[in-house]
């Protein structure tokens, strides 16, 4: 949470870009574990609030891959997409975390506080929704949230 609070107080907290976000948050872990991540995504610019919810988030899905999944030894990775689409509604942000080549989930994995803490985020905090599943190489997570509100600018994709 430090380091999503120093990136937005580099940028008198006007917003930072996603990439740099995905960056910070998870370089603490990736350089712990070894393991990889790769991040494909279009120029989005978040604003403050926006960003610092998926900081949290980012943080919390990241500890618990180092812990039991993707990040958890130098054979695992971890992919983060997005893209924004058109719906009904307007324009949406959908982001997909994605680990790689980590153990497989337990039978006796299941909602901790966690995962209660990433859907609640986006849900309140974000206006979104977040699809969490348990994955034979481990958990992939999609976030959909409105660019209204959340977002600042963005490259069309």
């Amino acid at each position: 949470m430090a380091n999503t609070h120093e990136l937005l107080s580099r940028g008198n907290w006007t917003g930072t870009g996603l990439r740099e976000l995905v960056e910070t948050a998870l370089g603490p872990h990736v350089a712990r574990s070894g393991a990889a991540i790769v991040v494909n995504g279009p120029d989005i610019k978040l604003t403050p609030a926006a960003a610092s919810t998926l900081g949290m988030i980012f943080y919390e899905l990241a500890t618990n891959a180092v812990k039991y999944g993707g990040l958890s030894d130098q054979s695992g990775h971890v992919d983060i997409s997005w893209l924004t689409e058109k719906v009904h509604e307007g324009e949406r942000l959908v982001l997909k975390w994605t680990e790689i080549g980590g153990p497989s989930p337990g039978k006796e994995a299941s909602e901790g506080f966690g995962t209660a803490f990433v859907k609640r985020s986006v849900e309140y905090e974000l206006s979104g929704s977040v699809d969490l599943r348990l994955e034979p190489g481990g958990l992939t997570c999609t976030v959909s949230m409105p660019l209204k509100g959340n977002i600042q600018s963005a490259t069309a994709t």
